[in-house]
C-alpha cells in the first residue's frame, strides 16, 4: 500500500516531468455582478456576526468612522456623479 506522501511525491514528479502544473481553481471575475453580490452577502453576514457588547465608546467611534467611510464609497458607487459634457 502506498502512503499518501509517496502518492503525493509521485504526482509531483509526474507533473514536473511533463511540465504540467497542478490544476488551479478557476479565479472569479471580480467585476461580474454575481461575484460582487456574493461578496456583499458575505460582508453582511460577517457584520451581523460581530459581538459588540464589550466595546468601549472609543472603539464604537473608531468603527463608526470606518463604516461611514465604507458607506460613502458605496453611495458614490451606487449614485455616480454625472460626467461633465
Amino acid at each position: 500500500m502506498i502512503s499518501a506522501y509517496k502518492a503525493f511525491r509521485l504526482k509531483q514528479e509526474k507533473a514536473g516531468k511533463t511540465n504540467e502544473t497542478p490544476e488551479q481553481p478557476e479565479k472569479k471575475n471580480l467585476n461580474h455582478p454575481d461575484t460582487v453580490s456574493e461578496f456583499a452577502q458575505k460582508v453582511i453576514k460577517k457584520i451581523n456576526g460581530i459581538d459588540t457588547k464589550d466595546w468601549s465608546a472609543d472603539e464604537w467611534e473608531q468603527i463608526r468612522t470606518a463604516f461611514t467611510g465604507i458607506k460613502d464609497q458605496i453611495d458614490a458607487f451606487l449614485n455616480p456623479s454625472p460626467e461633465p459634457s
